[in-house]
């Protein structure tokens, strides 16, 4: 199976935007409407160069990722094992972010008594209660509608496993139905949780509902998983030109949230998150189709990102609550960028000493079933 280290290093661009939104979320701008603090204060807010902060945007960018990586495997194995592949999976996802939750919960209570508030309304709300027992219970299960009251990221990884759990399911559909009965069943499926999503108010129930919606999105990185050879060749075949202007679509539908009236009845979830899943997936496909971009991806730096992007998503915020709570007395100005080194260190840390050795033994195991089944087989 051809392994694409493009798609790693796009995933740890993503998660450095996440990173650089949750700063900006620092100075309590990105929570609100600030259209009448004129141009020279949203001049880079309310346009395409959001996409260095579009932190949403990339978490849509991961669902696509995991969809398309997790998909390969199916298009090359047939002999598949639903045990061999959640174990795989949930060594991936799970470990880390228990042990992430853990650290959470240390530093947490580590600034209870030595708290400061900050300009920001988001941020001060983080942290500022006792965790109750069966919120902690919930985070460590990965279940129940997170507010991100421990760990604010770990919202995403709740979808994440759900899906993961259906995804055979998702990807025998995608291997054997064309695309466009595929993607216009996506576009349903998507529309039809994010209207009753808005009809109710029942948390637990939104929360299945954009299970549905998200599943939606991991469609689309099947959908291209299936097609990218055909996808790279003709986009290798296009003018210079053309894939230029194909950027700079693929970057103004990526913003797009950020581009039109907040008011507006265009403006919800289902068109901004399919608009950004758009923009997404033409960034992928160009940068697995151009010689140049993909150079450049898979150069150290980049790639480096790419390896730690999981734990860089999982620890960036928390250290960042920890550094803001935590009365230090340095200046934000200070602040971000320590939390910044710090959070690569960290992130490096756990790649090394948790992520790789997780999936290393969600590999044994899968492997260790495997051999047991067929021995059962031939027995």
């Amino acid at each position: 199976m051809t392994r694409y280290e493009e798609i790693d290093t796009l995933r740890g661009l993503a998660a450095l935007t996440v990173l650089l939104s949750h700063f900006m979320v620092v100075f309590d701008f990105n929570t609100h409407n600030t259209y009448a603090m004129g141009f020279a204060t949203n001049w880079y807010k309310y346009s395409p160069l959001h996409i260095v902060w579009a932190g949403h945007e990339a978490v849509l960018f991961f669902f696509i990722l995991s969809g398309f990586v997790l998909t390969l495997p199916f298009m090359k194995n047939h002999s598949f094992s639903y045990r061999g592949y959640l174990v795989k999976r949930f060594f991936r996802i799970y470990i880390a972010c228990i042990v992430s939750i853990f650290a959470a919960l240390i530093l947490k209570w580590s600034v209870v008594q030595n708290m400061r508030t900050v300009d920001s309304a988001w941020m001060n709300t983080m942290w500022d209660e006792d965790f109750s027992i069966s919120t902690i219970i919930n985070h460590f299960l990965l279940v129940g509608a997170h507010s991100g009251e421990i760990s604010p990221v770990i919202w995403s990884l709740v979808y994440e496993m759900r899906i993961s759990i259906i995804f055979p399911v998702v990807v025998y559909f995608v291997l054997k139905y064309d695309w466009k009965k595929l993607l216009l069943f996506a576009l349903l499926l998507s529309a039809f949780c994010c209207i009753l999503s808005a009809m109710f108010s029942n948390n637990t129930l939104n929360n299945l509902l954009l299970t549905g919606h998200y599943t939606s999105i991991f469609i689309v990185g099947s959908i291209l998983a299936k097609h990218h050879l055909t996808i790279i060749e003709k986009m290798r075949s296009i003018k210079r030109w053309q894939k230029y202007v194909l950027l700079i679509i693929g970057v103004l539908v990526y913003t797009c949230n950020w581009l039109i009236d907040p008011d507006s009845f265009v403006h919800n979830i289902l068109i901004v998150d399919w608009t950004a899943t758009i923009g997404a997936s033409i960034f992928m496909m160009l940068s697995l189709s151009s010689s140049a971009l993909s150079k450049l991806l898979k150069s150290k730096i980049p790639s480096f990102f790419g390896k730690i992007s999981y734990s860089l998503y999982l620890y960036h915020l928390t250290i960042l609550m920890f550094f803001i709570k935590f009365d230090t007395g340095l200046p934000i100005a200070l602040t971000l960028p320590l939390t910044f080194i710090v959070s690569i260190f960290v992130a490096t840390v756990s790649y090394q000493f948790v992520e790789i050795p997780s999936m290393r033994a969600g590999k044994i195991i899968a492997n260790r079933l495997k051999e047991k089944l067929s021995v059962s087989k031939s027995a």
